[in-house]
Parts: C-alpha cells; structure tokens; sequence
C-alpha cells in the first residue's frame, strides 16, 4: 500500500467516526437537523469507502483487441440495421400522408 493510499484510509476512518460521533452528540442535545446532515455523511464516508478503496488494479471485464473489433463490427451492424428501418418508417409515413392528402382532395372537391 502505498503512502498516499495509507493516508486516505485514516482520513476516510476518521472523518467517518468523527461524524458517527456527531450523529449521537447531536441526538443527545435534541438537534435533528444537524444529526441528519452528519448522518448523511458518515453513510456518504461508507459508500465512498467501499467504491474507492476496494477497486482493484486490473478493470475485471479487460476485453482483447480482436473483442473490441468484434463489438465495434457488431455495432455497425446494429446501427445499419436500424437506419434499413427508420427509413421504412419514414417511406410509410410518407405513403400514408399521401393517401390522406388524397382523400381530403377528393372530399373537398365532392363538397363543391
């Protein structure tokens, strides 16, 4: 461990322990408020504690080069695919907007 990391575990230990302490004098005395914010922030001290210092060095899901062109194959594709079908939808959309600018001319013109 080194230096760096040996002191952020004291300050994370101490700053945790000092706002549990809060919490408990401040219950004590009757001020909610105050034993709510300290609260939040020893349960904050935790939370942080187990997201930095329990990382590990090597990222678990390491993929290789050849994965990652397989992936980005796979996602051009996928993204090939659904342009095919967003250009269906608009040639849909444009076939029904004719037919119906067809029917209201036809009913305009059956008014008259």
């Amino acid at each position: 461990m080194t230096r760096r990391g040996l002191w952020g575990r004291v300050a994370a230990v101490v700053f945790g322990v000092g706002n549990a302490a809060s919490v408990v004098y401040h219950i004590a005395i009757g001020e909610m408020g105050p034993a709510v914010i300290h609260a939040g922030l020893a349960v904050g001290t935790v939370v942080f504690w187990q997201s930095v210092f329990n990382r590990t060095s090597e990222p678990e899901n390491a993929v290789g080069p050849q994965q990652i062109d397989s992936q980005l194959d796979h996602l051009q594709q996928s993204v090939d695919a659904i342009a095919i079908e967003v250009e269906r939808l608009g040639e849909g959309q444009r076939f029904a907007r004719k037919i119906l600018e067809g029917r209201l001319a036809g009913e305009k013109d059956a008014q008259r």
